[in-house]
């Protein structure tokens, strides 16, 4: 088994707790593609998720919180990606739930 399958594999084992299973496949690949920390969190009240731009040689991180319903989870998830996806193609040049990032999350959902 290669390296990618190795994590796409443990990325699925991690995702299924957490998403619908039909999503597995397509997330733990976007994990790879799109090359991102997730990490799962404690509740915070503020918000669901949220994403931050690679900074000081660090790669994008995503966060949801792990007390979301399995739909809420995945929708958070991908809004959150959208994000990433947007700030991939315009950096900080367009704003955060412009059109821009409604078109790319249009385009992952």
């Amino acid at each position: 088994m290669s390296l990618r399958e190795q994590q796409i594999q443990r990325n699925s084992e991690i995702l299924k707790k957490y998403i619908p299973e039909f999503a597995v496949p397509q997330i733990a690949m976007w994990i790879i593609e799109f090359d991102f920390k997730l990490k799962i969190t404690k509740e915070r009240r503020t918000r669901l998720g949220d994403y931050t731009s690679p900074r000081n040689g660090l790669n994008h991180v995503i966060t949801i919180n792990h007390n979301l319903n399995c739909y809420s989870f995945l929708i958070t998830l991908v809004h959150e990606v959208a994000h990433l996806k947007t700030y991939n193609e315009y950096k900080n040049k367009v704003l955060p739930h412009g059109q821009e990032w409604k078109n790319n999350f249009k385009l992952l959902m």
